[in-house]
């Protein structure tokens, strides 16, 4: 397959060739020495007295049969025939087919050369002649040349002119071998010179006739000199490089030329044979587009092929291109050299073929020519864009034709090859032709030009021939230009003409009453917005129907005012003695009232003229049924024109989509109408006049199932009807409207629009890896609206989620496939054939095994982990820069399949390293949840995942930047495939950086836009999958912006980078957020570290917020596209594991009570009354997406579930009701419940505080003040048998008991918990809840318990006693929705028991977003444990670390105090240099000194302002260098430079120009000159207050004096460590009896051993050194300028460095 596409490049390389023009058959240009199998395979074979032979360009074989009188018409892919033609035929010889599919053949002895037209089953005269023509050719001047074998001579006629007489050519008539005479000719060839060769059989030789010469050249054979002779040569055959082939008949062989003279090619034992290395007798040969001969076996009767091996052309090596490039450039090439600055350059001009309709077998070529330049340099390896359109056209004479109301396509395939930068600059440039195309079309600047494809919209340009021009230059290397034209016509779409409104096939009508019938006013014209009635001439007729015709005298039909209508067709009008039969006006007809007969069916019909062009009428139809009641006027329509395409009497829909139809009652109306609709059929094969249509009686039975809407004025029948009718092909769809007005009855009748049928579809090869081009050919299918598309789709399971991979104009082209499954590298392929008229057939292809190219991966990878930019000839960015869609969507496919397989892996991999998943990831729709225990992060193990993960994201914003570069073609496999990709590439959420994030919404939020406008155009199928995939996007790219927010994905570098790097426009954007500090602080804490974080959250929610609005706009355009297709009754359901998106047409009455399941057993419960809604029919649409938008609040598992009611026109409703609407929200399923916390209560029981409960404490006031919450306790005893009391009072202040319950081991849960569940109405207002518990004793629980006794114990009065311990754990939920802000709300929601840990229950009054909260509190405080183990001797290391702790406190205020006075001392008696110099663009100061004259500068704490003045321009300011020198000091100074920052610069120079402040960071070099060097950042760097040297403009900070800091230090610390012990692990058995070692007990469960009290200091050391270890790296220079240090001034900063980290 690919060997022809070495010749492209192999032309190029070598730079030979010579100009062959466009040809009808695959003229192939061969390297000298290229070679064939010697050992052929058979084609066909049993063809008696075989004779020509033909391979058109499309690889179709004809062959003729001089004993069967038959020509044979085979596609290379099959050897199973695809057509015969035998009329009139007559021992047929040779045969030619020309470009247009016309076949020429020599109709043997009967002296007659015949042409069968395209689809033409008789065949028609060319010429009579007078001998037997062995030789036919068709030249591109449309000159035909015939060989006469007896006439000794060839002949020419022009085609163009079909009285043209044949001329001699070459020949005399007479048998000689001079030069100028001929002896048998037989096989002829025209070169692109237009050179005749013949084979002159009986002179043994090939003779080369040049233009207009009669003497000829012998170039083989007889008469020239070298070893290969022939014997009875009958075909020749030139190919594009000018080598020759020859039939040496006698000899049994193919030869051919080379550069060292003639070859044998096959047959070369030269013995006449059968085996598959001989001939016997062969006449002509042929070239398929691979280089494959085939070879007419003749005395074999059989056609043989012989395989293309090798084709290197010397020492060069080919580039392997693939085939949808290479093929139509494999014909010929015309190369020029000229020499520009030392570089060889060659100008290519490449003629190529692709692939459009043909009558015969689906397939033909038409021609494009492509211009290539080629450079060569030392250093460089760089060849011209290869650029290919699809579709193309072979000339300006045959351009392709598409109507005015069409959209205009054309996609474009660019091959790049240059080790060099591979950007490249595409541009479209568009010309309109005459007699050539030389003028300039300006296009509307909406119409993008600078990308790959191009897309023109419908009625962009007036009806004409055009020259679609695309130039692609690299723009490294200028002169390497690509060019490819393609030519296309535009002509007028024709009009629809309708007799009543919507295009109406049958009304009911009153003969009492006029009928209007207004063709003027009805039809339609797709060219234009209105249609213009005073332009066509209108011409009526009538004829009831069971007349055979319409009234007619000779032929010639009677219009409805011609006299003689009433003498032939009495049966239409009856009442001759009314003269006002019918009023005729402009454009309309009205039938006046009594003019037709009661109970008759009749048929108008409207022939239409344009006064621009009488020669093509349009006409339109109606059936009109006269009655003698009442009736009102209905007119009915489809919904989705373009699937209703008028076919005169009926309309054309496709039994592949579902039909919708619409009605309206247009005249003689009334409010309250009952409305039925009725189905009939009629069947197959019925001439229209003949129909009788039968009732279809199963409607009741497929109602809501295939069939929707039967009583309302929309109908719609889905298309399993015509899948289970399949020899149904006629349909009549009725709609009857009963009123007391009266009754309308009017229909629309169908004929079936068959799909494309016969074909068949391959693919080669049949396994490979994911840079395999894989070549899909499909051929013979036969359709008579022609085929429109052919759309590749794969899976690897479920066909139901099937993507699509390709679509092509094209019946061959390549792709590139995503690798299969894991376990078998299977992937699943189907071919949809698509029509015109969007009629489609599903062919299924073999399955083949793909797997990843791992090794291409890997470089890809590697490249963005090692941070390198991407090598130009990887073989990734190669493809992606190419721009071409089909490619770079196939590309970023296979590479984002990789990434989500390996991300999974990742995921799977963590949980194994003590990475919690819900941490990491949020899990998608359905997704079974990774199985892990409860754990806590591993430090090292997070490292090294967020390392991969900044990888991957990297790739992927990458990928999403070459697919944000491609056009949205508006068409729906444009958009699906652009949509379905994006999909793809965000699938792993976690990977998403803000700046991909923000470009995908944008992307699919345009993709929905343009799916909006062409909604009413696609089919509903179509439509499905196109919303699916933009629905998909879009819910991927809102869970990736709330992950991190909600503290569900890790943040990544690339975004924390770019929150913190210094803006551009810092000093231009007085606005600027970035230097407000107080934003990004938290609280009183200013730490850089705190400052990024802080910074990184507020980009990451301002960008949440617009993709919040932005995703809430595509949802509603998406469910108004889907709600144009939706009809009452039908549910249109999009189930992903990225959303769930359900979308469903009801009646107002069927809310009542209604019941929605979702996914993940999600349920919105409709209460049974409802607000009345003014619309009788509503679309309720369910939403769930994985993750809850973020708003502080407790949403982090949460999924979002959004349920909203629409009216009929997408607008939606207000919905309040009395009664509460259920929801059940269900959560993230990999989120780890945390252990249950011991409660180690028996050890308790021996206080003497003699307490009735032991208590437990929990804060409410830790959550988001304006959300309510439940509370949730669950208990485990560890005594399953003992029952318990539970009493439990709000707020700390409040004594009073608010409820009570008892657990009875019989109230235990399946887990053998007992749960108790306070809802939010419950904790609302309240800041605390306590609960107690103790243990019923033995009475009690028979008592209580035992029996299950109604009676309720009352608070006991002795102390509690444990006998067992328990485990203790609780949460608390919340029930949320969104507000028009997007901040989550509580009021008006009520939390139900129902919630547990895997979801929610909500009650609401009202429909919007919900989420549900969840959080899992922390172990209660238990103060009674606390309090009654507070002896010393249990307690001796807690009260001996407080008397530590305060000890040292006292000493060092004490000490500090003390040091603050000497540092102010010696900040008096400072003298310290300070200089600098300010460097500008053009000028810099002197060496300059900071003074102050009026006081002291650089003081402790102190902030000091300078103005600096110069007595020049700067420009712009570049940097400051400044130096300080404090030697002389001496060994006591603690001062030092800290930070030097720059907070405003104002200058005025001569022309009053205000210079812009930029303070670069110093380079390399500049660092060691000047060590301080430091840019504006530094100033954010700081702390408030803690800088010792800064020149700023702005307020001097607070004092953060050092026994402030110590303190802080001391008791962050004990706090830390406090902590770290009272949260440790517990979950062991505890020892009540102490031994020596045990050191005390404080808090609920806490028991200090001196183990832990070793762990925490360890762990505390450890944290220090990192912290300091972290601080000199951050601030290396920094303690490089420390020229002395007091040691206390080291404590005090060393201690504020531990605050900060």
């Amino acid at each position: 397959m690919w060997y022809t596409c070495h010749l492209v490049f192999s032309l190029i390389l070598l730079f030979i060739g010579n100009a062959v023009v466009d040809s009808f058959f695959n003229q192939l240009t061969f390297c000298p020495n290229a070679t064939w199998d010697p050992n052929s395979i058979t084609f066909a074979n049993n063809i008696n007295d075989l004779f020509g032979l033909f391979v058109d360009i499309n690889n179709i074989i004809y062959a003729t049969s001089q004993r069967s009188n038959t020509i044979y018409i085979w596609s290379e892919n099959s050897s199973n025939l695809i057509h015969t033609l035998s009329g009139n035929l007559n021992s047929p010889g040779a045969v030619f087919v020309a470009n247009n599919g016309d076949i020429y053949v020599d109709n043997g002895m009967s002296g007659q050369l015949l042409k069968w037209t395209s689809n033409g089953s008789q065949s028609e005269l060319v010429t009579n002649v007078n001998a037997q023509a062995l030789g036919i050719f068709i030249d591109l001047n449309n000159t035909l040349y015939i060989s006469f074998d007896t006439l000794h001579k060839v002949m020419k006629m022009s085609l163009s002119n079909g009285s043209s007489p044949l001329g001699i050519v070459a020949g005399t008539g007479s048998v000689g071998s001079d030069a100028y005479l001929l002896n048998h000719p037989n096989g002829i060839f025209i070169d692109s010179e237009f050179s005749l060769y013949v084979a002159d059989a009986f002179n043994n030789r090939i003779q080369k006739f040049a233009v207009g010469e009669r003497n000829g050249t012998t170039v083989a054979g007889n008469g020239t000199s070298g070893s290969f002779q022939l014997t009875m040569p009958t075909g020749v055959f030139v190919d594009g490089g000018g080598y020759l082939f020859i039939v040496d008949t006698s000899n049994n062989r193919i030869i051919g030329s080379g550069l060292y003279g003639f070859r044998c090619i096959v047959g070369c034992s030269a013995a006449a044979g059968s085996a598959s290395n001989q001939l016997n007798g062969p006449r002509t040969l042929g070239f398929d587009s691979y280089g494959n001969i085939f070879v007419s076996d003749r005395s074999n009767q059989r056609i043989q092929k012989f395989i293309l091996m090798t084709n290197s052309c010397g020492e060069f090596s080919f580039l392997i291109v693939p085939y949808y490039l290479c093929r139509p450039f494999c014909f010929s090439a015309a190369i020029e050299t000229t020499t520009t600055q030392g570089a060889t350059v060659k100008q290519t001009t490449i003629t190529s073929g692709l692939l459009q309709s043909s009558p015969l077998s689906s397939i033909s070529y038409n021609l494009s020519t492509v211009s290539l330049s080629v450079i060569n340099q030392s250093n460089s390896v760089c060849f011209p864009p290869m650029v290919t359109l699809i579709p193309s056209v072979s000339t300006f004479l045959s351009p392709l034709q598409f109507q005015y109301s069409k959209d205009i396509y054309i996609s474009s395939n660019i091959q790049l090859s240059c080790n060099q930068s591979l950007a490249i600059q595409t541009q479209w440039t568009v010309f309109s032709c005459s007699r050539s195309c030389s003028s300039l079309v300006q296009i509307s600047p909406t119409i993008v030009t600078t990308h790959s494809d191009l897309f023109i919209p419908a009625k962009s340009l007036p009806n004409g021939i055009y020259e679609f021009k695309l130039t692609v230059t690299l723009v490294s290397s200028s002169s390497l230009i690509g060019l490819s034209s393609a030519y296309i016509q535009i002509i007028p779409t024709g009009i629809t003409v309708n007799l009543f409104q919507f295009g109406t096939s049958s009304i009911t009508f009153s003969y009492t009453t006029d009928l209007l019938l207004d063709p003027g006013a009805n039809s339609i014209d797709p060219d234009e917005n209105i249609f213009n009635a005073s332009n066509w001439m209108y011409e009526y007729y009538c004829r009831t129907l069971d007349s055979v015709s319409f009234p007619s005298i000779n032929g010639s039909l009677l219009t409805i005012d011609d006299p003689r209508s009433l003498l032939f067709n009495s049966s239409c009008f009856f009442n001759r003695s009314n003269t006002g039969v019918v009023s005729f006006l402009p454009s309309s007809l009205r039938i006046l009232s009594r003019s037709l007969r009661p109970n008759q069916t009749y048929q108008f019909m409207v022939k239409m003229l344009s006064i621009y062009n009488t020669s093509s009428p349009a006409v339109g139809y109606l059936l009109v049924q006269t009655v003698a009641y009442n009736t009102q006027f209905v007119a009915v329509g489809c919904v989705i024109s373009t699937m209703c395409a008028p076919n005169l009497e009926f309309q054309l829909i496709n039994p592949t989509t579902q039909v919708a139809l619409f009605s309206l009652c247009v005249d003689n109306c009334q409010t309250s109408v009952n409305i039925t609709w009725n189905i009939y059929y009629s069947p197959a094969n019925r001439s229209s006049n003949l129909i009788s249509w039968i009732r279809w009686n199963e409607t009741n039975a497929y109602e809501n199932i295939w069939l929707f809407g039967m009583n309302t004025s929309n109908f719609t029948v889905a298309k399993e009807i015509f899948f289970a009718n399949s020899q149904i092909i006629y349909w009549r769809f009725e709609v009857i409207y009963s009123s007391l007005n009266g009754t309308g009855v009017s229909a629309l009748n169908f004929l079936l629009n068959a799909p494309p049928r016969n074909g068949s579809c391959s693919i080669n090869p049949l396994n490979g890896t994911t840079m395999t081009l894989f070549t899909i050919t499909c051929s013979n299918w036969l359709d008579e609206n022609n085929i429109n598309d052919y759309s590749l789709f794969s899976y690897n399971q479920n066909e139901s989620n099937a993507n699509l991979v390709a679509f092509s104009s094209v019946p061959m082209f390549q792709v590139r496939l995503p690798a299969g499954s894991n376990t078998t590298s299977r992937v699943n392929l189907f071919v949809k054939i698509q029509d015109t008229l969007n009629s489609y057939t599903d062919f299924n292809l073999p399955p083949v095994l793909v797997v990843p190219d791992t090794t291409i991966l890997s470089d890809f990878i590697d490249s963005f982990r090692n941070g390198t930019n991407i090598p130009t000839n990887q073989h990734f960015s190669q493809l992606l820069s190419t721009g071409d869609q089909n490619t770079v969507e196939q590309i970023i496919t296979i590479l984002s399949q990789e990434l989500n397989q390996i991300n999974t892996e990742q995921l799977q991999n963590a949980v194994t390293k003590d990475i919690p998943v819900a941490s990491v990831s949020v899990s998608s729709l359905g997704e079974s949840s990774f199985s892990s225990n409860y754990v806590l992060p591993n430090a090292s193990t997070m490292l090294d995942f967020n390392k991969q993960l900044n990888t991957y994201a990297a790739i992927r914003e990458y990928l999403m930047t070459t697919l944000t570069n491609l056009p949205i073609i508006s068409t729906a496999n444009g958009i699906t495939l652009q949509a379905s990709t994006i999909s793809q590439l965000t699938q792993s959420t976690n990977q998403l950086t803000r700046l991909l994030s923000t470009n995908v919404s944008a992307k699919c939020h345009q993709l929905a836009q343009k799916l909006y406008s062409i909604m009413t155009k696609i089919s509903y199928e179509d439509t499905q999958a196109a919303v699916q995939s933009i629905a998909t996007c879009v819910s991927n790219v809102m869970t990736a912006i709330n992950g991190p927010l909600q503290q569900r994905i890790t943040t990544l570098d690339l975004d924390l980078f770019r929150a913190n790097e210094f803006p551009y426009d810092y000093d231009t954007d007085v606005e600027f957020k970035w230097s407000e500090l107080k934003l990004f602080a938290d609280g009183d804490d200013y730490s850089w570290q705190t400052i990024q974080n802080g910074r990184n959250f507020y980009y990451q929610k301002q960008t949440a917020d617009q993709i919040n609005v932005q995703s809430t706009e595509t949802h509603s355009l998406l469910t108004k596209i889907l709600q144009a297709h939706i009809n009452i009754g039908q549910n249109c359901t999009i189930n992903t594991s990225a959303l769930f998106l359900s979308l469903e047409t009801i009646s107002v009455a069927s809310l009542s009570n209604k019941l929605v399941q979702l996914t993940e057993n999600a349920q919105v419960h409709l209460p049974s009354s409802l607000t009345k809604i003014n619309s009788t029919t509503i679309s309720i649409r369910s939403l769930i997406q994985p993750l809850a938008i973020t708003d502080q609040s407790n949403t982090n598992l949460s999924r979002s579930l959004s349920f909203s009611i629409f009216d009929r026109n997408g607008n939606e409703l207000t919905i309040q009701t009395n009664q509460s609407i259920k929801l059940i929200i269900p959560r993230d399923k990999n989120f780890v419940l945390p252990p249950m916390s011991l409660q180690n209560v028996t050890s308790i029981n021996s206080t003497a505080r003699n307490l009735l409960f032991n208590w437990h404490y929990i804060n409410l006031n830790q959550l988001k003040p304006n959300l309510s919450v439940s509370l949730h306790l669950e208990m485990e005893p560890l005594n399953t048998s003992l029952a318990y009391l539970l009493v439990y009072k709000f707020d700390s202040s409040s004594n009073t008991i608010a409820g009570s319950t008892l657990f009875c081991p019989y109230n235990l849960t399946n887990d053998g918990y007992y749960i108790y569940f306070l809802d939010n109405q419950q904790t609302a207002n309240h800041q605390s809840v306590i609960f107690g518990l103790r243990e019923m004793n033995s009475f009690e629980l028979i008592t209580f318990c035992s029996n299950r006794s109604n009676k309720t114990l009352s608070v006991p009065t002795d102390p509690f006693v444990f006998s067992s311990n328990y485990n203790l754990r609780t949460y608390v939920s919340g029930c949320y929705y969104l507000d028009s802000k997007n901040n989550w709300q509580s009021d008006g929601l009520i939390v139900g028991s129902r919630t547990n840990h895997n979801e929610t229950e909500c009650y609401s009054n009202h429909l919007t977003t919900f989420a549900g909260g969840f959080l899992v509190l922390p172990a209660p405080i238990n103060w009674d444990y606390s309090f009654s183990n507070t002896d010393f001797l249990r307690n001796k290391t807690v009260y001996i670390a407080i008397v530590y702790v305060f000890t040292i406190c006292i000493i060092l205020l004490i000490y500090l105090p003390l040091m603050m006075v000497i540092d102010n001392q010696k900040d008096t008696i400072l003298k310290l240099k300070v200089q600098f110099i300010r460097v500008g663009k053009k000028n810099q100061t002197e060496i300059r000194s900071f003074i102050q004259s009026y006081h002291k500068i650089f003081e402790h704490s102190g902030v000091d302002s300078f103005l600096i003045v110069v007595s020049r321009s700067f420009y712009p300011l570049n940097c400051i260098h400044i130096w300080h020198d404090n030697i002389e000091i001496g060994n006591l100074t603690s001062w030092f430079f800290e930070y030097i920052t720059f907070k405003q610069w104002i200058a005025v120079t001569e022309d009053n120009e205000r210079i812009k402040q930029i303070s670069k960071t110093a380079n390399e070099e500049q660092t060691h000159q000047f060590p301080r060097l430091r840019t504006k950042q530094g100033y954010h760097h700081l702390p408030e207050g803690y800088h010792r040297f800064s020149i700023m403009l702005h307020s001097s900070s607070k004092e953060f004096t050092r026994i402030q800091r110590c303190t802080l230090c001391l008791t962050v610390h004990f706090v830390l460590a406090l902590l770290n012990v009272l949260y440790h692990n517990q979950m062991e058995q505890i020892n009540i009896k102490k031994n020596t070692n045990s050191l005390g007990t404080l808090g609920d469960s806490l028991d200090i051993s001196s183990e832990q009290i070793s762990v925490n200091v360890i762990i505390q050391l450890m944290l220090s050194f990192r912290r300091m270890q972290t601080s000199r790296n951050t601030n290396e220079s920094l303690i490089a300028d420390f020229f002395s240090i007091d040691i206390s001034h080291l404590i005090t900063r060393n201690c504020f460095l531990h605050i900060l980290h």
